[in-house]
Formats: structure tokens, C-alpha cells, sequence
């Protein structure tokens, strides 16, 4: 299907189940339209304007900043923020470098970056979870025991320190 087409799904006349009680109403729909729209962006537009009747809200940025809890689709009942849970294993999440550039081909300068990442601001910008959750689940360890985010991260910059002056 091109972007912008659309297939509509209609009843099927005299389907056996369609008098049943726990059938009727569910299963038969006079219509179901099914509209292609490939921009993730616009799809949500279209779902806060009322032309789409689901949206995934897969990302943090729609669950929280744009449809937030205190949003007037969300306070009025027009919307249903629902989450859930299963036992499909989540995606990985990376941050790769790219080894075969100049640059990045020095080991020393791949630990340096990757002791200067700010995970924590990571997790907090793009998925959304507070540091304080973090610390709740112990997520920080200074590889002797475990200790606060902030000594950590002054661990880390002693480690940036070094690794990339050892990369010259």
C-alpha cells in the first residue's frame, strides 16, 4: 500500500456467530478502515485529532511529554493510557562506535568515550526514568560495592582522565 491509501474491511452478511452472545458487537464490525501512515510523527497528530483510533505511544517522549497524564485527551477519558507487561524479552539498547574510523580505532579513545557517556543523563532524557528509581534498584556499582550516582560519576571522570591521556 502507498502512503495515504487506505483498505476498509466490511461485514460479512449473514456470518454464523452474529445473533451470539459473546459475538455480537465484537467480532463483525460493520467496517474496519486500515489507513497507512508511515510518519510516526503525523500519526500521532492524527490520533490526538481524533482521524486515527489507536496509537502505540511506543515512545517515551509521546507517553510522557506530549499525551502526559495531565492532558486534557487523558483527564477527559477520550484517551486510555494502558501499560502492560510480558515476558517477550525487552530489545538491547546500545551506543556503538564506529572502530574502523581513524579516530575511534584507538582502544584508549573508545574508553575514554565510553567512560564519559552520562548514562544517567541518558536514561533520564530519553527514557524517561528518575535517578531516584535508579538508586531503588541498586543500578549503581562502583565495582568494589555498590555506591551513590555522584560517586560514581566523580569514579568516571578520573577514569575519562586517564584513559585519554594514555590516548595521547
Amino acid at each position: 500500500m502507498k502512503q495515504g491509501e487506505s483498505v476498509t474491511l466490511t461485514r460479512v452478511p449473514g456470518w454464523w456467530a452474529d445473533k451470539k452472545k459473546f459475538f455480537r458487537n465484537r467480532f463483525n464490525p460493520d467496517a474496519i478502515k486500515v489507513t497507512v501512515v508511515r510518519d510516526p510523527g503525523r500519526a500521532f497528530e492524527l490520533f490526538r485529532k481524533g482521524d486515527l483510533d489507536w496509537h502505540g505511544l511506543s515512545l517515551p517522549e509521546y507517553w510522557y511529554e506530549k499525551l502526559s497524564n495531565d492532558h486534557a485527551l487523558v483527564k477527559n477519558g477520550h484517551v486510555q493510557k494502558i501499560q502492560f507487561y510480558n515476558d517477550i524479552p525487552r530489545p538491547t539498547w546500545a551506543i556503538r562506535l564506529n572502530s574502523s574510523h581513524p579516530v575511534l580505532s584507538n582502544r584508549d579513545i573508545r574508553v575514554g568515550m565510553n567512560y564519559a557517556i552520562n548514562f544517567s543523563a541518558v536514561i533520564e532524557k530519553c527514557f524517561q526514568i528518575s535517578q531516584g528509581t535508579l538508586c531503588q534498584g541498586g543500578l549503581y556499582s562502583s565495582g568494589a560495592g555498590w555506591c551513590s550516582p555522584d560517586a560514581c560519576r566523580q569514579t568516571v571522570v578520573v577514569c575519562v582522565h586517564h584513559t585519554l591521556q594514555a590516548a595521547g
